[in-house]
């Protein structure tokens, strides 16, 4: 039984007084092969204890058990420490990649959603680092810290709010877009923003940078149905591709929350996909993304750089399904100068004269917050007078959160000048 599984070959063997001494010098096992040595004879599973018989006293029932665990087929040719997870290896590297997850979705309100679209970003399965946010109820007198709520850690955001100006029409609080990226992708407002008013949606564009002379022109569009006509839309949209062609030459890509479906689930209408097909853009979305009509819509005039397209529920954040792609690009290498000086090398005698001669003591002001301000300014002038500023960059794409250094003052005032480092 054993011989049909294994082949032993046997170095000498010596019975006396009823031990029995075996010295394996080669042992087979299938296409396994174990050499072993008189001393020391190592066998067992990968996960469990191994086993090794006791050098001072050998006996035919050790060797059995040997025998026994090695015609299990479970001997360890190179034992060692367990294997480290590939997949966290991989992920320690996925910021310096060439590409980039982006995603669309019409949230229907940010104002209690915000560690809800937290979690969409850092979901390990999307990993979102380009969100796209339409009809998040941000208007013009939305606080700048309600907006910031949006943006997670390492990222920053983009907003377009709907004004509240009287001459506008509709509901007050539809609308707003909002652009949520991760501080290593370069995502800039557009220099051509300014160029398009359109009537018939609402717009914001930008331009996401992947290298200093190609980048992507994001049309990030939300149309109300009670904003406009279809065919009206679409005629302006094309007028407002045209303009930007004539002066651009960046990859066009439009996404988000047209409202304009199709006669089935699987397309949209029939006048906007006129002007992308007179564009040369392709729709790269062919699945409802509401109830069973398609309205986000993911176009591109290069649509060889989209991959991995996906439509999923995101959570049932909203009544929209959220659009995901993956974005092929070179990463543009982002460099961010700071300025710092030296705090511990500085004359506290000369510090104390030079901040008891500002306008902090020689005329203080009379509320807080400008005795706040004249301490800021008084300290910078007069650090700025006794340390000399370093210069130095930072490449923010080998940190996807960023690099901040904070100058603090230690409190010096009144201190006496032998502590000076």
């Amino acid at each position: 039984m054993f011989l049909s599984r294994s082949l032993l070959l046997l170095h000498g063997m010596e019975l006396s007084t009823g031990r029995i001494w075996i010295t394996f010098c080669n042992i087979s096992i299938g296409h396994a092969r174990v050499f072993t040595t008189p001393h020391l004879f190592y066998s067992g599973r990968a996960t469990g204890v191994p086993y090794r018989p006791r050098t001072g006293r050998r006996s035919t029932c050790t060797m059995v058990i040997a025998v026994l665990l090695l015609c299990a087929g479970d001997v360890e040719l190179n034992p060692g420490p367990a294997r480290l997870n590939v997949n966290n290896s991989a992920r320690l590297t996925a910021d310096n990649c060439s590409s980039i997850n982006v995603g669309c979705l019409n949230c229907r309100s940010t104002g209690n959603k915000a560690a809800v679209i937290h979690d969409i970003n850092n979901d390990y399965r999307l990993r979102l680092e380009f969100l796209a946010l339409s009809k998040t109820w941000f208007t013009s007198n939305t606080p700048a810290t309600v907006m910031s709520d949006i943006s997670p850690a390492g990222y920053a955001a983009l907003h377009a709010p709907r004004s509240l100006s009287a001459d506008r029409e509709g509901p007050s609080r539809v609308g707003g877009l909002s652009i949520v990226f991760r501080e290593s992708v370069v995502v800039r407002r557009h220099r051509l923003a300014d160029e398009f008013r359109p009537s018939t949606c609402k717009l914001q564009l930008v331009r996401v940078c992947s290298s200093p002379s190609l980048g992507y022109a994001v049309f990030h569009i939300y149309r109300p149905q009670w904003m406009s006509t279809v065919p009206a839309f679409a005629d302006e949209l094309a007028d407002m591709i045209a303009k930007f062609a004539a002066k651009c030459n960046d990859h066009v890509i439009i996404c988000s929350d047209l409202n304009c479906p199709g006669t089935d689930s699987s397309h949209i209408d029939h006048h906007l996909s006129t002007v992308f097909d007179s564009f040369s853009l392709s729709e790269l979305v062919c699945t409802p993304t509401r109830d069973d009509n398609l309205l986000d819509v993911l176009v591109s005039s290069c649509p060889s750089v989209f991959c991995d397209v996906r439509v999923t529920d995101s959570g049932l954040v909203s009544d929209h399904r959220l659009v995901t792609a993956c974005l092929q690009c070179r990463r543009m290498k982002v460099e961010t100068s700071y300025s710092s000086r030296n705090i511990r090398t500085i004359n506290i005698a000369k510090f104390n004269q030079a901040m008891r001669a500002s306008s902090l003591f020689t005329a203080p002001a009379n509320t807080a917050d400008g005795f706040a301000d004249q301490l800021r300014m008084s300290s910078r002038c007069s650090t700025s007078s006794l340390l000399s500023t370093q210069e130095f960059d930072v490449d923010q794409s080998l940190h996807p959160g960023g690099c901040l250094v904070r100058l603090s003052l230690p409190s010096v005032i009144g201190a006496d000048s032998n502590d000076a480092g």
